[in-house]
């Protein structure tokens, strides 16, 4: 099981426990500019991150998780609150009760106050127990579609049209630019 499998079964038990909150596991999805208006920011919202693995023993690692809650808060009625602080600890209770998690902790983030109009915030974290997978096959049919090669002070997208395609994946054997060595 990957980090990732981790992320989606979290996500899958929070969509099927608190359905009327858009739950998104933000690392499968597109995170350009262009695309993150169509899954940010819904409210209420349930956001899945990683925030890494640590690992002292390959058979006992850790994946850390970040699941960001956030829900409208109390205007003028009350009930706002209630049910914002019910989907968080809803969302707590399901983290806690997923068998791979070993510790779960939920922090209030939003300073606003209870009664402040807005959107509050609410941090869960947890460490779920994960042995590493070897990683043999993962890139299999991964290959470059074009190398491309090119020298300092050349780099950057702004020096592209300088850059030369690679034949293969062989070293560039280099070559002069103004007299200037690669």
């Amino acid at each position: 099981m990957t980090a990732m499998d981790a992320l989606h079964r979290l996500c899958v038990a929070l969509q099927a426990a608190l359905p009327s909150a858009e739950v998104v596991s933000v690392h499968a999805q597109d995170l350009s500019d262009a695309n993150t208006g169509k899954w940010l920011v819904r409210l209420p919202g349930i956001y899945l991150t990683c925030d890494g693995i640590d690992v002292d023993d390959p058979s006992q690692a850790v994946v850390r998780v970040h699941i960001y809650v956030l829900a409208r808060l109390a205007d003028v009625r009350r009930q706002s609150a209630a049910s914002g602080w019910a989907l968080a600890e809803g969302a707590l209770a399901v983290v806690a009760a997923d068998v791979f998690v070993r510790r779960a902790r939920m922090v209030y983030r939003d300073q606003a106050g209870l009664d402040q109009p807005g959107v509050a915030l609410w941090e869960i974290t947890a460490e779920c127990r994960h042995v590493l997978d070897s990683a043999a096959g993962v890139a299999d049919g991964w290959r470059a579609e074009t190398l491309l090669a090119s020298w300092a002070p050349w780099i950057g997208a702004a020096h592209e049209p300088m850059y030369r395609p690679l034949a293969a994946d062989v070293p560039d054997p280099g070559e002069t630019l103004d007299g200037m060595l690669p």
